[in-house]
Parts: structure tokens; C-alpha cells; sequence
């Protein structure tokens, strides 16, 4: 019996299409699988079975907005009870600080006059996009009224 050479390239073409599933097959394999997500009350035992259970990521600051609070400085002791939180970020972002929200420039600045109460006061400035981009930075300021 001859083979004739449609035969021959039919052969080549699957054996060709096996290698490359072989090769795709270890990569993922070496690789591990790329999106996974444990829940925290998942246990070992569960990951071990293979079992997933699948959850949306937290946004965190590494992934989120630019968030540079300007003023004032982790830390600060102030005499005034009177506080202006400055900083940048993106622009149009909305902003909190505390409570307050407001909206940042088309520069990605915003200012805000905040309340203290005598003692140490924590300030949580947060700001986020319509695309859902997040960042959020934590500050201590400590008001001492003189005299």
C-alpha cells in the first residue's frame, strides 16, 4: 500500500497540533493556574481537593489611585482645632476625608477644613474613580490647645 503525500501531510498536521497541545498543557502546569482567588474561610483541606471558591478581588492601594496627602503630616501635634487636609490625586476622583466627601480639580487637587477634638485624631482620607480604582491613606494628628 502507498501512502500518497495528502495522506502524508494529514499526518504531519496532527502530530504538529499534539506537540502544541503537549507544549500549552505543561506551560499551564509549571505555571500554575493564573486566576486564583481563595476565600479567606476556605480551608487547606479544600484547596488541596481542588475546590475554589471564587471571589471578587478587594481593591487595594497598590492597584488603586494615585493618593498623596499633602497636608497635614502623619504624626503633627497641632494648637489649633482648626485642620485643613490638603492633597492630590486624579483628576474629578471623589474624595473623603472622614465624613466629608468632596470632588478633586481638574488639576487632582482638594482641600478640606476638618474639626479636631483635643487628643489624637484619625484621619482617613479615601479616594476613588468611576472605573472603581480605590486608595485610602491613614493619618494621626494629635491636638494640644496652648496654654
Amino acid at each position: 500500500m502507498k501512502k500518497d503525500s495528502s495522506d502524508n501531510k494529514v499526518l504531519l498536521v496532527g502530530i504538529i497540533v499534539t506537540v502544541l497541545i503537549i507544549a500549552v498543557l505543561l506551560v499551564k502546569k509549571v505555571n500554575g493556574p493564573t486566576n486564583q482567588n481563595v476565600s479567606p474561610d476556605q480551608t487547606e483541606s479544600d484547596i488541596e481537593k481542588g475546590e475554589q471558591t471564587v471571589s471578587e478581588p478587594e481593591p487595594s492601594a497598590e492597584e488603586g489611585l494615585y493618593l498623596e496627602v499633602k497636608r497635614p503630616a502623619d504624626g503633627d501635634t497641632v494648637a489649633s482645632p482648626s485642620l485643613t487636609v490638603m492633597g492630590i490625586t486624579e483628576t474629578n476622583a471623589e474624595v473623603f476625608i472622614n465624613e466629608t466627601e468632596l470632588r478633586a480639580d481638574l488639576q487632582g487637587n482638594f482641600s478640606s477644613t476638618i474639626t479636631l477634638e483635643e487628643g489624637e485624631n484619625v484621619i482617613v482620607i479615601t479616594a476613588s474613580d468611576e472605573e472603581g480604582n480605590y486608595s485610602e491613606k491613614t493619618l494621626t494628628v494629635t491636638y494640644e490647645p496652648s496654654g
